[in-house]
């Protein structure tokens, strides 16, 4: 499989310490609502607000050359929904709060197949399939928060659009994603068992340790900190632009590529880790 959109793995970002192995082992019970994580939180309620639109999709095409098992990437894609409890998520309404309700496994993978393998123009009717599926809302009590179209272009070349919304997923979560699909795809296209090991922790407990973590005091602190830097900030930052800003945000935009020589790039990675960035 190789990837027409690559996949640019972003550095570790500072994120509160991975919790104790002691707290691990007392995972939340999976039979009632799931408190949602802080980020989690946030896009519920931009989602809630409305106007936001597919801004908060992360759709994915993966170039798929040469002979396709279509059994084996079905049953890789149905395992990875299996495997990762976050892809089974749904958030629902908790009074006038949202959880994470986390679906049994065996589910499946909702994958839909598109065979343009005898149209006129299919590389222009490829980029309407993926206009279409990166832009379809998602409905996020009822779920999937993911989907799939298969798309053949010709016997030997075909491209899986992946779909998901960012309240389950991220960037650094795509190659995973990415990475985890290829080995269940070979092991399940050789009749090899899944490779893969268990996952000892969910993205669902490292939301329920994060509410603990910040049960001490630091959340307060955090927010009080952030108020008194803040303090007499401008509510519109008047930036010289090329344009009148609009009378309403609308999430509208494009893709403008920049080259940035060896040098300048080497520069950058030297001052970025000087300063612990990313």
């Amino acid at each position: 499989m190789s990837d027409d959109n690559p996949i640019r793995v972003p550095a570790p970002r500072r994120v509160p310490p991975a919790p104790p192995s002691a707290e691990v082992e007392r995972l939340p019970d999976r039979s009632g609502p799931l408190p949602l994580s802080f980020a989690q939180r946030r896009l519920w309620f931009l989602e809630r607000l409305g106007r936001v639109g597919h801004a908060y999709h992360m759709p994915l095409a993966l170039q798929l050359d040469g002979r396709l098992d279509r059994d084996a990437l079905r049953a890789a894609l149905d395992a990875l929904v299996d495997r990762h409890e976050v892809l089974r998520t749904r958030i629902v309404a908790d009074g006038a709060e949202a959880a994470q309700r986390v679906d049994p496994p065996g589910g499946g993978f909702p994958l839909r197949f598109e065979d343009l393998t005898g149209h006129a123009d299919p590389d222009a009717a490829l980029a309407g399939l993926q206009q279409e599926e990166s832009t379809a809302p998602f409905d996020l009590a009822a779920g999937p928060l993911f989907r799939g179209r298969l798309v053949a272009l010709a016997p030997d070349r075909h491209v899986l659009l992946l779909t998901m919304h960012h309240i389950v997923s991220d960037g650094w979560s795509l190659g995973i994603l990415t990475r985890e699909l290829g080995v269940l795809y070979a092991a399940l296209h050789e009749g090899r068992p899944d490779p893969l090991p268990p996952l000892p922790v969910q993205y669902a407990d490292y939301a329920a340790w994060q509410h603990q973590w910040l049960t001490d005091g630091t959340l307060q602190r955090q927010e009080t900190h952030w108020r008194q830097i803040l303090t007499d900030a401008p509510t519109l930052l008047d930036l010289p632009t090329d344009r009148p800003r609009p009378t309403e945000q609308d999430h509208h935009g494009a893709h403008l590529p920049i080259t940035i020589d060896t040098d300048l790039t080497t520069a950058l990675k030297t001052l970025t880790t000087h300063h612990g960035g990313t």
